[in-house]
């Protein structure tokens, strides 16, 4: 089998764990209530951010739902930044962090130097 199928064959067998996720958090009370309490946690620690409007942000777009399969669709399927599968970044604040630490002053020169 060559590297490509075998990657096929792995994406295709992901896809199929999440839909099997999906059922589980719409049919297994249990597995509903965990899911959304971990939903619940996720959202109460995003931090929020200024623009330099003033208006506060939250520093990450979650999906704006409740149902507990679509939840669940989110958290295996997409997962949240720094988690598998890594489709929302590799790293839970990747450009926050840099730009905190950044001064204006430094951002002028950095743009210059590309």
């Amino acid at each position: 089998m060559s590297v490509l199928a075998q990657i096929t064959n792995a994406v295709e067998a992901h896809d199929r764990f999440v839909e099997r996720q999906v059922a589980r958090a719409r049919s297994e009370p249990e597995f509903r209530d965990q899911i959304l309490q971990r939903w619940h946690a996720v959202r109460a620690g995003i931090r929020t951010v200024a623009t330099p409007t003033g208006l506060k942000l939250p520093r990450l777009a979650l999906p704006q739902t409740d149902e507990p399969g679509e939840i669940t669709r989110y958290l295996y399927g997409e997962g949240l930044p720094g988690e598998f599968p890594f489709l929302n970044g590799a790293y839970p604040e990747l450009y926050l962090k840099a730009e905190e630490t950044t001064e204006p002053s430094n951002r002028k020169a950095q743009m210059a130097n590309r």
